[in-house]
C-alpha cells in the first residue's frame, strides 16, 4: 500500500476513449465503456517503486517532457525523480512549514508551483533546487493549485479554505484576480487557454469564472458532496471531477455546450475508512480517466 507505507508507485494504465451522451458506469466497467476492451486488472503491479519520503505522498506529476516526476508529501518536501534508468531522486525542494498538498510543473519544465496548509504557494526553480517566489495572500489552508500546460503560460490558480480562488501571474507576488465563494474551495483547474478557471467547493458545486470578464459565468451541480480534485483535458473542452460522494464525473465546459453538461458519471470506487480517494486525472488525449489515493 503506497499510502500507508509512505512509498510512491508508478502504475501502468490501459487505453480507452470516453465521450458522448451522459452515461452512468461502474469503475470496473469504465475501460469497457470507453473502448470496448476488457477491463484492466484490479491490482496491477508497479512498474517501479520510488522510496524517499518520510510521510504520506499527496500528489505526483510528470514534467512536461516526461523525463522527471515530482511528488509532494506530508513531510513538507517535494522530491524530483528521474523516470529512466534507476528512477532515482535527484532534487529535494524544502521550504514549506506544513505539508505540501499539491504540485504542478510550469510549462517550461524548469519551474514548479506548490500549495500548502501553511497558507502559501511557492514557485521553485527545479535546477537550482530553491524557492524563487512565495505567494502569501491566502488567509487559510491552500488545498490546490493548477496551471495551463500551454507553452509560455504564466498564470496559476489556487483554491483555499478561506473561501477564495486566486489567480496569479507567477512573475509577480500579488494575485491578479480573486473569486469569493460561500464555502471552502477545495479544488481548481485552469483552462489551457488561460481564459477560464474552474473551482470545486465544500458544497459540491463546480463554478466556472471568466477571467476576461472577471465574473462567474456558470455553476454546475451534480455531486452530492465536497469536490476533492478536478482537471481539464488538453483542449479545455471537458472537465473531470472527483468528489466525496464516490463519483467521478465528466463535464462539457465548452461555451455552447448542451444544457446538461454532465456527460458521464463513473461509480464504484470507494473512499474507505480514511476517505482518501481524492485524486483524478485524464490520460494525455482523454482516452482514460483515473482516480486514486
Amino acid at each position: 500500500d503506497a499510502y500507508r507505507n509512505k512509498q510512491l508507485a508508478l502504475h501502468s494504465a490501459s487505453d480507452a476513449p470516453g465521450k458522448g451522451k451522459r452515461q452512468r458506469v461502474t469503475s470496473s466497467a469504465l475501460s469497457t465503456y470507453v473502448s470496448g476492451a476488457s477491463a484492466a486488472p484490479e491490482a496491477a503491479p508497479p512498474t517501479m517503486r520510488l522510496e524517499g519520503h518520510a510521510q504520506a505522498v499527496y500528489c505526483v506529476k510528470f514534467s512536461p517532457d516526461g523525463t522527471a516526476l515530482a511528488s509532494a508529501s506530508h513531510d513538507r518536501t517535494v522530491l524530483l525523480w528521474r523516470t529512466t534508468e534507476d528512477c532515482a531522486s535527484f532534487v529535494e525542494l524544502r521550504g514549506h512549514k506544513n505539508a505540501v498538498l499539491d504540485v504542478r510543473w510550469m510549462p517550461d519544465g524548469q519551474q514548479l508551483i506548490t500549495a500548502s496548509p501553511d497558507n502559501t504557494l511557492r514557485l521553485w526553480d527545479a535546477s537550482a533546487a530553491k524557492s524563487v517566489r512565495k505567494f502569501t495572500e491566502h488567509a487559510s489552508f491552500v488545498h490546490a493549485v493548477d496551471v495551463s500546460p500551454r507553452d509560455g503560460a504564466q498564470l496559476a490558480v489556487s483554491a483555499s479554505d478561506d473561501g477564495t480562488a486566486k489567480v496569479w501571474d507567477t512573475r509577480q507576488r500579488e494575485s491578479v484576480a480573486t473569486f469569493e465563494e460561500d464555502y471552502q474551495v477545495l479544488a481548481c483547474a485552469m483552462a489551457p487557454a488561460c481564459d477560464m478557471v474552474h473551482t470545486g467547493s465544500l458544497d459540491g458545486d463546480i463554478r466556472t469564472y471568466d477571467l476576461r470578464a472577471g465574473k462567474l459565468c456558470r455553476t454546475m451541480r451534480g455531486h452530492a458532496d465536497a469536490i476533492t480534485d478536478m482537471q481539464t483535458d488538453a483542449e479545455g473542452s471537458y472537465l473531470l471531477s472527483n468528489a466525496m460522494d464516490e463519483t467521478l464525473r465528466v463535464w462539457d465546459v465548452r461555451s455552447f455546450a448542451p444544457k446538461q453538461r454532465c456527460t458521464m458519471v463513473a461509480e464504484g470506487h470507494t473512499h474507505g475508512f480514511e476517505r482518501n480517494m481524492l485524486r483524478c486525472a485524464w490520460s494525455k488525449w482523454r482516452r482514460d480517466a483515473s482516480t486514486g489515493a
